[in-house]
Order: C-alpha cells, then structure tokens, then sequence
C-alpha cells in the first residue's frame, strides 16, 4: 500500500477535532495535518467538536451534542456515540474523486468505507482501545460499566477496521503497533509518534503537592480515582498539610477541598499550571495512545510520577525526578522521593 503522505492528487483528509486548540488531542491532530503536508489540492473536513476554530480553507461537520438523536442512536446500537453518520459525510463529498483518503480516527471509518466502498483508507488511531481491553482482562482491573462498555465498543469498531485489508492503520506508538503484527503477521503499518525535541531535566518539586492537567476522558478517570483512593488519600493522612490539584474539563467532581482536592478549572494551554511547585501525575492504568502531557513535562522539566504505561511511545532519559512505576508502588516511591527532596 501506498503511504498517505506520499500519495499525489487530491486527498480527502477527515479530522477528529480542530488542529487549532490546546488540548492534547487538537496537537495531535496539528502533528497529522504536519506529516500529511496538507496542500490546496486536498479537501480536509474537521468533524468539530464544540465552538473550536477552524482553520478558514477547511469544511467542517459539527459533531452532534452529547444528549443529540444522532449519539443517542449510535450508543443504542453498539456504536460509538460520536460515529459520523453516512449523510454528514456524504454532503460534503457527493460526486467526488479522490487519490486518497486519510481517516483522521476510528469514529469516521464507518461512514467513509460506505461511501468508499474500494479505496485505500489510511486509519488514524489515537489509542488501541483492543490492546487496553486485553490488559483489562489478563490482569483482571475491574472499571465500572461506562468504561467497560467503551472498551468493547471501540474494540468492537478496531476489530472490523483492522479486518479491512484495504485499510492501512497508522498508531501513535509502537507498542500498539507491535500488538496489530503479533494478531496479523506480514500486514504492512506505520508509526506517527511525537518526538521530544529537547528533552529538560527536571529539579525537585518546591511542594509535596501533586499536579494533573488535561481532560477527564472515561479511559483516564479510573487512573485518577484509584490514585486519589489509594495514593492520595493515605499520604494524606499522614502529612495532612499535601494538597491535590487538578485542571481541565470534567475534573470538577473531585473537587473537594475539606480533603485536600482542589478543581482549579480548564486548561488553557497557555503554560503549565504549578510548573515547579509539586509532584506531576500520570496514573494510566491500561495505556492507548500517548499522552501529550507528558511531552510537555519533558520538554519543560516537570517532575512527574507515571505508571508505565503512562509514558509508552517515549524515548527519555533517566532522571531522578521523573519516576516510571506500577501504581501500587507509588506510595512507597512517592514517600522515598519526598524524603529524598527534603519536602516531608
């Protein structure tokens, strides 16, 4: 197959969100528009989620809200909720033709393979959620059933894209390439990971505090409540004077401030919150996808403590502020590094 990067004409190029945005998903989504070397020849239509900018030369299609018919349809059918309907997507496109499709996520495939019944689709996925469902089940992490149900019905939708031999898939890091290979052996894929440019090394937090920043999504929040359960909560027992801060969309539940928890609102991407002033989290207990808070972190020398799991698709170098370990461990690693730095 072809590469998309490389194909010549023109493309029909679908995206998941804006590239413009500060959100971790918007700069992944900037990287793809980057490989693609988008040119005035390719049609991109951004499948928009919310009132984000649009770059001014490309369509759009407004994702549907959360309480919409559309999504309501979909959940009800073992989809997942943001699926693009057939009829969105073919008001844009009716009557084209194209060298070559690039299918920015999963939830588009559906629509774009009904519509294009015989071309080559180069699929985008940000996460392997099939991986993740085979980590939950080997190491028997139970989650609560919205979490479960996203797990199988994304994996459900992976299955049949990586099924499609006319579909080429393009992962975030190669851990989940390596996963696609051993389940088809020969089939051809590539990588389209973030690199660290330059990579900082990090100094000792000023505070025993503890940082998260980014979007709650419902793969991220059973990391979240486990540390809080698990690890905050008893370090917080014994040095009532540590606090737990926290930024980005959804995390307003947790806020609880007689409990040392404290919801400070949405990111803005401007710069990082606490830079400096406490101790970085990143608890993904099952993986998919990079997170791109990391990247920052490494590129602005931020101490921080991940499962990991958390810091797949990254080459670094060692350093003592930044602390790779199974969640369970944390406490232990936690209260070494904090008497290490002097903080408790």
């Amino acid at each position: 197959m072809e590469k998309i990067e490389n194909q010549k004409g023109m493309r029909l190029v679908l995206l998941p969100v804006s590239p413009v945005g500060d959100g971790g998903y918007n700069k992944a989504v900037a990287l793809d528009i980057k490989k693609l070397n988008i040119d005035k020849n390719d049609q991109v239509i951004v499948y928009n989620h919310g009132n984000q900018k649009v770059p001014e030369n490309f369509n759009c299609i407004q994702r549907p809200n959360k309480f919409s018919s559309e999504r309501i349809l979909n959940t009800l059918l073992l989809r997942p909720s943001t699926d693009l309907l057939v009829s969105s997507l073919a008001n844009k496109v009716s009557g084209a033709t194209f060298s070559g499709i690039f299918c920015g996520d999963v939830m588009m495939y559906k629509a774009t393979r009904k519509l294009f019944p015989n071309i080559e689709i180069s699929v985008r996925f940000h996460n392997l959620f099939s991986l993740a469902l085979k980590r939950q089940k080997v190491r028997r992490m139970t989650r609560n059933l919205k979490f479960n149900f996203n797990l199988f019905i994304f994996s459900r939708l992976e299955s049949i894209i990586l099924n499609d031999r006319k579909a080429y898939p393009i992962f975030i890091n190669d851990i989940e390439q390596k996963f696609f290979e051993l389940m088809f052996p020969g089939r051809e894929s590539s990588v389209w990971s973030p690199i660290v440019s330059n990579q900082v090394f990090p100094t000792y937090p000023r505070k025993p505090d503890f940082v998260y920043f980014g979007s709650h999504a419902h793969h991220q929040t059973p990391g979240i409540k486990k540390f809080i359960s698990e690890v905050f909560q008893p370090l917080k027992n014994r040095w009532p004077t540590i606090n737990f801060h926290l930024w980005g969309r959804g995390g307003a539940e947790y806020h609880c401030p007689s409990k040392g928890i404290l919801h400070h609102g949405d990111y803005n991407g401007e710069s990082i919150p606490m830079a400096g002033e406490g101790l970085f989290i990143n608890p993904d207990l099952l993986g998919g996808g990079v997170k791109f808070k990391v990247l920052e972190w490494l590129e602005n020398g931020i101490a921080f403590i991940s499962t990991p799991y958390g810091v797949e698709g990254y080459s670094f170098k060692p350093n003592r502020n930044i602390i790779v370990a199974e969640i369970f461990d944390w406490i232990k690693q936690i209260e070494s590094y904090f008497k290490e730095a002097k903080l408790i």
